[in-house]
């Protein structure tokens, strides 16, 4: 027997842009959720608050998130319905973002944990498994996240978070202005080669610079850290002096698929060692750009002992990747 009543089904749509009818979602709620109507009709979940969030917010077919001003002077953050899935779904999702935010302490955690909450909708919505990353895939984001905390320590903040695209699922991990860093993660006692996933993701071209950055671990070590533990610390680093950007590292780390109700504890990390690889002429790669039509889906292997001669220093890597012109030009 269908059970569902539609919280929507007695509003009225406002008549004008801006406008939203709304009535309370649960009184017993710790925050300000309402169900809610916008001009075009749309169901959506709206919370009131007095901050407007930061961060990229979670959109796909027929979702859509979005943080507008109030007349009376505070935010809105509107779930809404926008395609013709189904209402009873979308009720479900909002249920779960009014629950999952009623143990936070502050309104900024409400707001960080609705919005984290939708990425992981989104990611369900869009067919993605509901599980934990598998062991090449912490392998991967351990990479990206030392070299985002080796980033951090020398260059502006807000450019290195900026430049992190691997959760957009960017063919680079990192990209700033022109400017790209391709991170590869593996394991020291395994083969010499690395694998690449695409013929774009050592493409030059576009790119001033591509730096190929491969990041040496070890799994199951005592002296290592977790994914959780590892990427808590940059969060915390960051809230001392820019707490907003903490909240965006914090909201790319679930797009990520680092999803805070999974358990890494037993996962043990550690760096080793990083080195870096400038793309000139001669490095062995395949252009995603120069593909003859017809070919596609390309993977391959580069020996990384072909490599050598194009290595440079991680003071180069950074200066070139994060201020403009490189070291070369300031000489």
């Amino acid at each position: 027997m269908n059970t569902f009543q539609d919280p929507w089904q007695d509003l009225k749509a406002p008549s004008g842009v801006g406008e939203t009818n709304a009535i309370r979602a649960d009184p017993h709620s710790t925050w300000d959720f309402y169900w809610s109507l916008n001009y075009e009709n749309h169901p959506q979940l709206t919370l009131v608050h007095t901050k407007a969030p930061t961060g990229k917010l979670p959109g796909f077919e027929g979702f859509r998130v979005t943080s507008t001003p109030s007349a009376e002077g505070n935010r809105l953050l509107n779930f809404a319905l926008t395609g013709d899935q189904s209402r009873e779904i979308f009720h479900t999702l909002c249920l779960d973002l009014v629950n999952v935010t009623n143990d936070c302490a502050t309104e900024d955690e409400a707001v960080k944990m609705s919005i984290n909450r939708a990425w992981v909708w989104h990611r369900m919505l869009r067919g993605e498994r509901d599980a934990r990353m598998t062991t090449n895939e912490q392998q991967g984001l351990m990479g990206e996240l030392h070299v985002l905390k080796i980033a951090l320590a020398h260059a502006d903040n807000e450019a290195v978070i900026e430049s992190w695209k691997a959760p957009e699922e960017n063919a680079k991990d990192f990209i700033h202005q022109t400017n790209a860093l391709e991170i590869k993660a593996k394991r020291s006692a395994h083969s010499a080669n690395v694998h690449i996933t695409s013929a774009e993701q050592l493409d030059s071209h576009d790119f001033s610079s591509v730096i190929l950055t491969i990041v040496n671990v070890i799994k199951d070590d005592p002296d290592g850290a977790d994914l959780h533990t590892y990427s808590q610390k940059i969060i915390n680093e960051l809230a001392i002096d820019t707490p907003d950007l903490a909240i965006l590292f914090h909201q790319r780390l679930v797009q990520r698929g680092l999803w805070p109700e999974h358990d890494y504890s037993a996962d043990k990390w550690r760096v080793v060692s990083v080195d870096y690889y400038s793309l000139g002429p001669g490095f062995p790669c395949i252009q995603g750009s120069a593909l003859p039509p017809g070919v596609s889906n390309v993977t391959y292997s580069v020996d990384i002992n072909s490599i050598k001669r194009f290595q440079i220093t991680e003071e180069q890597t950074l200066t070139t990747t994060y201020v403009l012109g490189g070291p070369s030009e300031r000489q």
